[in-house]
């Protein structure tokens, strides 16, 4: 299931933003002065979180209703950077094994397998990248291969946890095969376009 979502946050120009997954939008204030509660929230920097979606090409664009053409005392354009999906799956698996969070390994399987044409499309696409050949991106893929080399293996099980109702062994061993199935049709994919 393919679900869209905004996070909202701050910029630390201090702009609203609006980070979609499917595209990178900029967006403006209304006000001159930010909210006070905005303020605080730019003070907390431990609070600051950026959750973002791998987007191939981003594209800014002002939301629905934003004002357009520097209208208005406090129109600002925001660009966030996004990361490609090879470092981002490299990233990912990382933290999954320094944090052992369920939501790790969800992004990691929810990214390959809805990377256009699926995992086998996200497979060629990381390897012609730019970084496919870096012994770092080496030693991170083969940590996803062990990770999710069967539907033992911590991540599909965190995967299946993340997503199945609690008590439905069905589900969740279905979400375990899927997983493996997927992290193996991308590694697959990825070495064969290697070569």
């Amino acid at each position: 299931m393919l679900e869209r979502r905004a996070y909202y946050f701050t910029s630390p120009a201090g702009a609203f933003c609006i980070n979609s997954a499917s595209k990178v939008i900029d967006t403006s204030s209304p006000t001159t002065t930010p909210p006070a509660s905005v303020k605080a929230f730019q003070t907390s920097p431990k609070s600051f979180r950026l959750i973002f979606a791998v987007a191939e090409t981003p594209a800014l664009t002002l939301p629905q209703g934003s004002l357009t053409g520097g209208v208005g005392p406090s129109t600002s354009k925001v660009t966030v950077r996004v990361a490609n999906l090879l470092p981002y799956v490299v990233l990912k698996i990382l933290a999954f094994q320094d944090r052992h969070e369920n939501k790790d390994a969800y992004d990691l399987v929810f990214c390959l397998l809805h990377f256009r044409d699926g995992p086998e499309s996200a497979g060629k696409a990381a390897a012609r990248s730019a970084i496919a050949r870096d012994a770092r991106v080496a030693e991170g893929l083969d940590l996803l291969g062990e990770r999710f080399r069967d539907v033992d293996q911590d991540g599909p099980a965190a995967y299946g946890a993340f997503l199945a109702e609690p008590g439905d062994s069905d589900d969740s061993a279905r979400l375990r095969r899927e997983a493996v199935a997927t992290v193996r049709t991308f590694l697959g994919a990825f070495h064969t376009a290697l070569e």
